[in-house]
């Protein structure tokens, strides 16, 4: 039979001398890790990197100056408290960009760049405004229905004018339709300028219709929810029926509302119920 050794027993002192040299050794690590992140945390506040001048790049409206201060307020203060956000390698781009586009709705992007130790370069890109939302006043949108300025007063603009919808309070920043139905809206502007006829308005009404007026001044109206691609059939169709050969010119409105069975009216008709239609 085999006897296991049996332990060695410490005594209370050499018990007492081994804790407080595992002190002493825990000591000595606490005290190297604050000294390490005390040197990393003040390497981060030697003034050879920190950003100290915001130049501001881009094409448009949008003040530089304001845009610049916008981007200096964000770089004050610290993380935590002791880091400076104006670190060049360390400050919150992030933060700054959600900061800025808030504040500015017009600016569709920001992109940084470290020039040196002290310059932070901004380039700023606006939105290309691709319609009118009026109502009082008129505010322009980009191609996803987005409100993002107001525009100025002008009499003749090439850009389509909408009216109506849901838009509640200060439209700015806000969205006029879905960007999914604002594309469809487009796609039909696209689709009757192709049949050779501009669009200058287009009014949102209940129940997911709409009226569209072109410059010789016909109203089309159509649904909202049939695709766009059938409704432009249908649109094709009724120009190339014998009824409206002569083209919109002479027409009041056209109705596109029911499927191939589209219906119009002359101007030269007094009777306002006195329509034709085509199949």
């Amino acid at each position: 039979m085999r006897l296991s050794p049996r332990k060695r027993l410490r005594s209370p002192r050499q018990v007492a001398r081994r804790r407080r040299m595992l002190i002493f050794r825990a000591g000595i690590l606490s005290l190297l890790v604050v000294l390490l992140l005390g040197g990393l945390i003040a390497g981060t506040h030697v003034s050879a990197i920190q950003i100290t001048d915001v130049v501001v790049e881009g094409n448009g409206v949008t003040a530089k100056s304001a845009l610049s201060a916008s981007v200096s307020e964000a770089l004050e203060g610290m993380y935590f408290p002791y880091i400076p956000k104006s670190n060049v390698f360390l400050y919150p781009k992030d933060t700054i960009q959600a900061k800025v586009l808030a504040e500015f709705p017009r600016l569709e992007s920001l992109s940084f760049e470290r020039l040196d130790t002290h310059t932070l370069s901004v380039h700023f890109k606006e939105y290309n405004a691709e319609a009118l939302y009026c109502r009082e006043a008129c505010y322009f949108l980009n191609n996803e229905g987005y409100i993002f300025a107001e525009a100025p007063e002008f009499s003749g603009t090439l850009l389509v004018r909408f009216t109506g919808g849901s838009v509640i309070g200060e439209p700015v920043g806000k969205q006029f339709v879905s960007a999914s139905e604002f594309k469809k809206l487009l796609q039909f502007i696209a689709g009757v300028a192709v049949e050779g006829f501009d669009i200058e308005t287009i009014a949102l009404l209940p129940e997911g219709d709409a009226k569209a007026t072109v410059k010789e001044g016909t109203a089309i109206l159509f649904s909202r929810i049939v695709s766009v691609p059938v409704t432009l059939e249908n649109l094709q169709a009724a120009l190339s029926s014998e009824a409206l050969v002569g083209g919109l010119s002479d027409v009041d409105y056209i109705d596109l509302r029911f499927g191939n069975r589209v219906y119009f009216k002359k101007k030269t008709e007094a009777d306002d119920t006195a329509s034709g239609d085509v199949e």
